[in-house]
C-alpha cells in the first residue's frame, strides 16, 4: 500500500526544473531551435522552451526568429557565421603605427594633439 502511496505522490508533483542550465554554447541553442523548426514548432514555442531550459536571457524572440527563418529557408550549419565588419588592427599596422610616432618623439609629447596625430597616422596605415 506505501508503494502505490508514494507512485501517487510522485504521479502528481510537476517536474520542474530547478536551475536553468548556465553554460551552453550558441551552437547548442541554435541546434535547438533547428530540431523544433523541423517539427514544426512555432517560433514563439521555441523561445518559451529555450527560457524555460537555458534561462531568461538565453536568446531573444527575435533572433529565434531569424534562426527559424534561416533554417526554413535551407541553412543547415548551426554555427554563427563571421560578422562583417571593420577589421581588428593587425600586428604590423602596429608596428608601422610606431614606428612613425618614434620618428618624430613630439607627437607623444604633445597631450592636446596627442589622440589627432595618432588616429591622423592610423588612417594613414589602413
Amino acid at each position: 500500500m506505501a508503494a502505490s502511496l508514494r507512485s501517487a505522490v510522485l504521479i502528481q508533483q510537476p517536474s520542474v526544473m530547478e536551475m536553468p542550465l548556465v553554460a551552453t554554447a550558441k551552437c547548442e541553442i541554435s541546434a535547438v531551435i533547428r530540431f523544433l523548426n523541423a517539427k514544426k514548432v512555432a517560433p514563439i514555442e521555441i523561445h518559451r522552451q529555450l527560457t524555460e531550459v537555458y534561462g531568461e536571457k538565453c536568446m531573444s524572440v527575435q533572433h529565434v526568429r531569424k534562426w527559424c527563418r534561416e533554417f526554413t529557408g535551407g541553412r543547415t550549419d548551426i554555427h554563427e557565421e563571421e560578422r562583417n565588419g571593420r577589421p581588428s588592427v593587425s600586428d604590423e599596422t602596429i608596428e608601422k603605427f610606431e614606428g612613425i610616432l618614434l620618428e618624430d618623439r613630439r607627437n607623444t609629447k604633445r597631450g592636446g594633439n596627442m589622440f589627432y596625430i595618432k588616429c591622423e597616422v592610423l588612417n594613414l596605415l589602413c
